[in-house]
């Protein structure tokens, strides 16, 4: 089972973004929980996101302009109900 926020920049048609992941299942959960899963992943992402900015002060100190980046995240289940990708805004605009 993974927990995990997985994360990492990507440049993209001129623009930076900071791509989660998220594994909701691989084929290991039944329906019901996978959508708990996807509730808990979601309640707890800002959170997640908060650390990682917390965690990489100093990357963030040299390079300001990478807290307007936006954050995009992934949803990924074998379930395509929970497959989605969203955009989560930006890192300046978490309560950090």
């Amino acid at each position: 089972m993974r927990d995990e926020v997985i994360g990492e920049w990507l440049f993209y048609e001129g623009f930076l973004y900071f791509y989660v992941y998220l594994y909701i299942d691989q084929g290991e959960f039944d329906y019901k929980t996978s959508a708990k899963r996807t509730e808990i992943f979601r309640r707890e992402l800002p959170l997640a996101l908060t650390a990682i900015r917390y965690g990489d002060n100093l990357l963030f100190g040299k390079y300001p302009n990478l807290d307007n980046a936006m954050i995009i995240v992934n949803f990924i289940s074998t379930y395509p109900q929970f497959i989605v990708q969203e955009n989560w805004g930006s890192f300046s605009s978490l309560s950090i």
